[in-house]
């Protein structure tokens, strides 16, 4: 039973949060809005929309007290918004339009980020380049939000006794770690979509002290939260085999979907079997062996090329690959169709009206991409490119679709073949049922509840 008689109030604290289009965002204001409906009252510390990354709408959530602070943007966007400055400038210069393109700003960790210029050449200097990138990552890219958090966080103890960070960014994790070293007038929850030092950061952007910093502040958060929020089980087994003094702070409550949001969607009569990827090519992520074994199944005569349709809703510049080029020299511009970013309503109609999904998971073994939810709740059949993992299994246990290995060309053809065939495995619904957000967020409540009562 939940807690009677405790005002409930909960403060979220998150980099990401609409209209950020960040799916870390989507997380968070479900969870918000799963509350609400649980006799919560919800605020958000976040950053200013003009922080975001992308902006995008559709997935406001009404009755939520949203705080929005300002923050030190990391030296690593002055190298972004000059590139997309020489970018506007040749695009007017050879006639191309007003050269208001915008300039994306990703949220990356180091572990993620690309390799700048070697570091590892030997020289004398070569060390001063490694601290300086190591700084520019500690923990994120996101760091010079801390001190603007901190004192908004601070302003807000006397409305909100509950705060509930929600990682990455793991700089979020800071503003309650360092508040709670001045106060203990509020209990916080700490959630990981991510594991944080579980997998190192490259050389280029480590050093001893960076590395030390990192693994005391992540010790601290966990040893100092009242509880440990993670998404999979495999986090739970890892922060608890790290952490065994504090395993039983450690809770599971997954992504999951919601079906109110997702209307059935009849599409229009082709003959063609449509597959469609929703999310970006990042994390590993990449198309090319999917294109390749499409061009080969053409070239070979084993599918005609009027059976199949693909969309790809994402971005076309893959750390200096492009989607465009994989496209032309497999000669599929007449079959794949690249739609780059839109708005989270006109991607769920864009998925609804599809017969395959595509999902892309590469060394995350321990994380499921959040968009795997979304296509259970749509009932259509996935192919899964993993490295293995969590989401692998996820993908088997539910019955949901197929899954084949980044490099296996011959593996992706017999897919790709039985798929357009009509094949798949058979859908586990009790398993997939699992995965209700209103049911794991009721969970979570009465969770939270049970902390309000010693506050």
């Amino acid at each position: 039973m939940e807690a009677q008689g405790v005002e409930k109030r909960v403060l979220f604290i998150s980099y990401h949060y609409p209209p950020d289009s960040q799916i870390g965002a989507k997380r968070v204001a479900k969870l918000a809005k799963c509350l609400m409906e649980n006799g919560w009252q919800v605020g958000v510390l976040t950053v200013r929309e003009k922080f975001c990354e992308r902006i995008d709408r559709s997935y406001d959530v009404t009755g939520v007290d949203v705080y929005r602070t300002g923050m030190f943007e990391n030296v690593r966007f002055a190298g972004t918004r000059l590139r997309g400055l020489l970018t506007r400038m040749k695009h007017v210069a050879w006639g191309g339009g007003s050269g208001k393109a915008p300039v994306e700003r990703e949220c990356l960790t180091a572990r993620e980020a690309p390799r700048p210029e070697s570091t590892s050449s030997g020289r004398p200097h070569s060390w001063i380049k490694r601290f300086i990138f190591s700084m520019i990552w500690l923990p994120d890219d996101r760091q010079g939000w801390v001190p603007f958090g901190l004192r908004r966080f601070f302003g807000l103890l006397s409305t909100y006794r509950l705060a509930y960070s929600s990682s990455p960014p793991a700089s979020t994790h800071l503003i309650p770690l360092f508040a709670s070293y001045l106060t203990r007038k509020f209990d916080w929850v700490a959630e990981f979509r991510d594991p944080w030092t579980t997998f190192p950061k490259p050389t280029w952007a480590r050093t001893r002290l960076g590395d030390w910093l990192e693994e005391k502040w992540e010790a601290s958060v966990i040893a100092r939260s009242a509880r440990v929020v993670v998404v999979t089980e495999a986090m739970k087994r890892d922060l608890a085999g790290k952490y065994p003094a504090h395993a039983d702070k450690i809770r599971v409550y997954s992504n999951g979907f919601d079906r109110g949001e997702f209307a059935p969607v009849r599409a229009p009569a082709s003959g063609k079997t449509t597959f469609v990827y929703a999310g970006q090519f990042d994390y590993g992520r990449n198309p090319r062996t999917f294109l390749q074994a499409l061009t080969e199944l053409f070239d070979d005569g084993a599918l005609a090329r009027g059976k199949v349709q693909v969309v790809l809703m994402s971005n076309i510049d893959i750390g200096g690959e492009s989607v465009e080029e994989m496209v032309g020299k497999g000669r599929l511009a007449d079959v794949v169709r690249l739609v780059g970013y839109v708005p989270y309503e006109q991607c769920v109609r864009e998925m609804a009206a599809a017969d395959v999904l595509l999902l892309f998971s590469i060394r995350q073994p321990l994380q499921v991409p959040a968009k795997l939810y979304e296509y259970l709740a749509l009932n259509k059949r996935i192919l899964s490119v993993s490295t293995g993992g969590i989401t692998e299994e996820l993908i088997d246990r539910t019955g949901s679709g197929i899954n084949v290995k980044p490099d296996d060309i011959p593996g992706m053809k017999k897919a790709i073949l039985k798929l357009v065939s009509g094949g798949g495995p058979h859908r586990n619904e009790d398993e997939i049922e699992r995965f209700d957000i209103k049911s794991i967020v009721r969970a979570l409540s009465q969770d939270l509840a049970g902390l309000m009562k010693n506050l």
